[in-house]
């Protein structure tokens, strides 16, 4: 099938919400860039989600409209009329553009805080997580001090600041830096934090730590 020029212009256009939020949604989370048939895909759905909730919006709009102007109250009767011309005013690309960074930014904090599937796991709907792997899972759900046991049989204990969403490669950026020998701790002198990389972590232990915050 042959599309013109002016054809390919107007799905582009259509499908410009759903991209805006992919990319606020990737810009902003740990989860790896799809291949580019699969960004067609999700383009498509988040523009979808953004035609439908333009829509939910206009249809309250003009709900609200339809009630505040039975009501006798002239300031309040002038004062949603004043909105309305005002909303009707913006361009139907700004407000669609608008909708979707928001539903971009809406997903970028469900994703990042585990909450729809927290939900699901909570009524037995799946065991899954939102999140990228279960490297970054444990990290994000494990607020504590770790040891890392590293290549060489070395130990290194200390805070994650940030990790890497990636088990395979990346780095880990610890804070509170102490080297573990046996029983002994060797403070690191001098450094805030260190950049490890994740080739060299063979594992993570998590530190449980007492009502007190101590080990």
């Amino acid at each position: 099938m042959n599309l013109s020029s002016n054809e390919i212009i107007t799905i582009l256009l259509f499908l410009l919400p759903g991209f805006v939020t992919a990319a606020v949604f990737f810009s902003y989370t740990s989860h790896l860039k799809p291949s580019p048939f699969e960004r067609v895909i999700q383009a498509l759905v988040f523009t979808i989600l953004n035609h439908a909730t333009v829509e939910v919006l206009r249809l309250c709009g003009r709900t609200f409209y339809w009630f505040s102007m039975q009501t006798d109250v002239v300031w309040i009767r002038g004062a949603v009329a004043r909105v309305a011309l005002v909303f009707d005013t913006i361009p139907d690309a700004l407000l669609y553009v608008v909708i979707a960074v928001l539903l971009g930014f809406t997903a970028v904090y469900i994703t990042n805080n585990d909450t729809f599937h927290r939900i699901l796991r909570r009524y037995k709907f799946t065991a899954e997580d939102s999140y990228p792997s279960e490297w970054y899972s444990a990290f994000a759900q494990s607020r504590t001090y770790v040891v890392l046991h590293l290549i060489g049989q070395r130990r290194l204990y200390g805070w994650p600041k940030e990790w890497s969403g990636n088990p395979d490669n990346g780095h880990l950026l610890i804070a509170e830096c102490e080297w573990l020998d046996g029983d002994q701790r060797i403070s690191v002198e001098d450094v805030d934090t260190m950049l490890i990389p994740v080739s060299d972590v063979e594992m993570v232990e998590f530190v449980t730590l007492n009502q007190e915050g101590q080990e």
